[in-house]
């Protein structure tokens, strides 16, 4: 099922992670891990908690991978555009 939160989500993961390790040193979870609760190493519980967060509307917008999500989507990186988004 590839509903907006599905995009979303898969969007998120993938500026999260990346696709391949030629972007490894450029990710937001490497360029800037002061932003992430977790340990850099640890990509993939980031976004397991991040999409809880996204589902339980407790996330916070202001990362750079969130940033480059809503970028990448075309939508407006504010809360009110992303809830929209996700919730269609």
């Amino acid at each position: 099922m590839n509903t907006p939160r599905a995009r979303f989500l898969a969007e998120y993961h993938a500026q999260l992670v990346g696709a391949g390790a030629n972007l490894a040193l450029s990710l937001p979870i490497m360029k800037y891990p002061n932003e992430y609760c977790w340990h850099v190493p640890e990509p993939e519980r980031v976004f397991s908690r991040m999409a809880l967060a996204l589902i339980h509307g407790s996330y916070n917008k202001d990362s750079h991978a969130i940033e480059a999500t809503c970028k990448a989507l075309g939508i407006a990186h504010t809360y009110e555009a992303i809830n929209q988004f996700i919730a269609e």
